[in-house]
């Protein structure tokens, strides 16, 4: 149960740095490769709290063996987690969609800013812009999702 909490208390500092980042570094620095930062930041919050959340349904036999890379644990979340704690609907297709948009960057040839957006073009040249009204979108999803995780396990160091 120990792990359980300390996989809480990384997705709470994850979401709290992606925050900050956020609301008032980006603001000040203005520089469109921050906002792949503060997605990288989200990821790594919504990464800990799902491995918290598998962690524990396996812990107590609620959930089937599962592989530690993040589409197995997100495959018995999806399964097991998601509808058993009320988690919405949404914040599945928005882990998912964050997920996504980390991959693309990591297989990405080209990335680019351009007039406050992180543009990342495929092999094919296909673009995908991150904005900040995104960021912002992710990070709202992203605090739910973290409070969801934290009144389950009663857990005080909410974000």
């Amino acid at each position: 149960m120990n792990e359980v909490f300390q996989l809480l208390q990384k997705a709470n500092q994850y979401f709290k740095t992606a925050d900050h980042l956020c609301h008032a570094t980006y603001p000040l620095v203005n520089d469109p490769k921050l906002l792949m930062i503060i997605t990288e930041n989200i990821f790594n919050a919504l990464n800990a709290g799902l491995s918290a959340m598998v962690y524990y349904e396996s812990l107590y036999k609620r959930a089937p063996v599962y592989e530690e890379d993040f589409i197995s644990k997100f495959n018995v979340f999806r399964s097991n987690c998601a509808e058993r704690y009320n988690f919405p609907r949404e914040s599945v297709i928005m882990i998912k969609e964050v997920r996504d948009l980390i991959t693309e960057r990591k297989e990405a040839p080209v990335e680019f800013s351009r007039k406050d957006r992180y543009i990342i073009a495929s092999d094919s040249y296909k673009l995908k812009a991150l904005s900040l009204d995104m960021v912002k979108r992710y990070l709202s999803h992203t605090k739910s999702f973290i409070e969801r995780i934290n009144e389950v396990f009663e857990f005080n160091g909410r974000p």
